[in-house]
């Protein structure tokens, strides 16, 4: 699969997300608001923009940098044809003799989960913020957003991820390289719900605010 398929992909999902998190947001009341204060309905109406920001990063940013990210880990630290390598003896802390196989596939299918979600997760929570708020017209308050909702909207993130550890870990141990940005993709689809809900929580309280104050002066 060429990186442009990748990245498309990555873009279409990564959308698909956000309306899921809009739509979550609608249904506890903290979607988004109309000049006259009036909240959207659901899928009736989507913030466009918003979701156009998702889909741009993941087309350009977070797709592309997965592309070479997971090309560069399988030629560091490859999964592929790996091997059990034999037997090795251990002492525990009583002498006993502990026989322990030692499975390099496992532990570099490991290594590659631990990197997506800790090295190159934060970099994707920080380019998703910063996307959304340029095409969102929020570029003078960024760095008051990244201050402010990136750590929050990073521990959302981790807690997201960590449920499907456990499968992630089997799907790079069964799936080339090649396929492994599909797989996250489909799975990022609720990583990137979280993430862009957690992004704009603030962004959301701003417009009520806004809303609120138009309204009261009108």
């Amino acid at each position: 699969y060429p990186l442009l398929t990748k990245s498309i992909t990555s873009g279409l999902l990564g959308g698909f997300g956000d309306i899921l998190a809009q739509t979550f947001e609608m249904y506890m009341g903290k979607g988004s608001i109309n000049d006259d204060g009036s909240r959207n309905n659901y899928l009736e109406n989507n913030d466009g923009q918003r979701i156009s920001g998702i889909v741009m990063e993941g087309m350009f940013l977070s797709g592309p940098i997965m592309h070479y990210s997971f090309d560069l880990l399988e030629e560091l630290v490859p999964i592929e044809d790996q091997e059990e390598q034999p037997s090795i003896i251990m002492e525990d802390q009583v002498g006993q003799k502990l026989d322990v196989q030692v499975t390099t596939k496992w532990l570099a299918a490991l290594f590659h989960v631990f990197a997506d979600n800790f090295i190159l997760g934060p970099i994707f929570v920080v380019t998703m913020m910063i996307m959304s708020a340029l095409v969102e017209g929020r570029k003078d308050v960024l760095y008051e957003e990244l201050k402010r909702d990136f750590f929050p909207t990073f521990r959302a993130s981790v807690v997201s991820s960590l449920v499907f550890i456990p499968v992630q870990l089997i799907a790079f141990l069964i799936l080339p390289v090649n396929l492994r940005l599909l797989y996250i993709n489909i799975q990022d689809i609720i990583w990137n719900a979280v993430v862009s809900h957690m992004a704009h929580r603030s962004r959301l309280h701003d417009i009520s605010k806004k809303s609120k104050a138009t309204t009261t002066d009108g």
